[in-house]
């Protein structure tokens, strides 16, 4: 069972993959020599990774991503910030896992 976080997460994964590693319209000499047009199991974890931020990035495009990690910001009186990165994961439909995967891919947390 996996939750409708989940599902979309693995669906742009997919994609990921679709478009990166199978050349699905970005590159017709790879994609020609796939032979059933099907996504595969990918044990690759540089091409796993690879996948993952593209998923993170369709999901949660930069720029929404930092004016939505604003919003959910708090500026403590002794200058500390506290993001509430559920929040964050809320607003985009995603895991929290994924929502500090994709922070942690800016070198925000």
């Amino acid at each position: 069972y996996q939750d409708e976080q989940r599902k979309r997460f693995a669906i742009a994964q997919e994609l990921g993959h679709l478009f990166l590693h199978m050349g699905y319209k970005t590159n017709a000499e790879i994609w020609e020599k796939q032979a059933d047009k099907v996504p595969f199991q990918e044990k690759d974890p540089e091409k796993v990774r690879q996948a993952n931020e593209f998923a993170a990035a369709l999901l949660m495009p930069r720029y929404i991503f930092f004016l939505t990690l604003e919003a959910a910001s708090d500026i403590a009186e002794s200058g500390k910030r506290t993001i509430h990165m559920q929040a964050v994961a809320d607003f985009f439909n995603v895991s929290l896992s994924a929502a500090y995967t994709r922070a942690k891919i800016f070198g925000i947390i």
